[in-house]
């Protein structure tokens, strides 16, 4: 019984790995940080994010005595505001820089 426990098995002679990971074809070629950014963040995305968006300020509206405190979003709002987020994500990545960007002294 020991001895199929310990039986010597074939192994391949050579790493049959076939997909080596790397960059996908039509990414290879994005070298700008906004463009990255709009390929990254697709319409889709930002018309999902809109739409939950806007389902929050309506059922927030009645809290508000002015309509324009609650004015639903549009694409563009929500593009510009994960524009930033991810360019603050690539300039101030480290936690010590974005401390020191951050601060605003009076």
């Amino acid at each position: 019984m020991a001895e199929n426990l310990f039986k010597k098995i074939k192994r391949a002679s050579r790493n049959i790995c076939i997909h080596v990971p790397a960059v996908i074809c039509r990414s290879k070629d994005l070298t700008y940080i906004l463009v990255i950014c709009k390929y990254l963040i697709t319409d889709r995305i930002t018309e999902s994010i809109v739409e939950e968006t806007n389902k929050y300020i309506c059922s927030v509206k009645t809290n508000y005595s002015r309509s324009r405190d609650a004015r639903d979003t549009d694409g563009a709002e929500i593009e510009a505001l994960l524009g930033l987020l991810y360019l603050v994500g690539i300039y101030f990545g480290t936690r010590r820089i974005v401390e020191n960007g951050l601060n605003v002294k009076k």
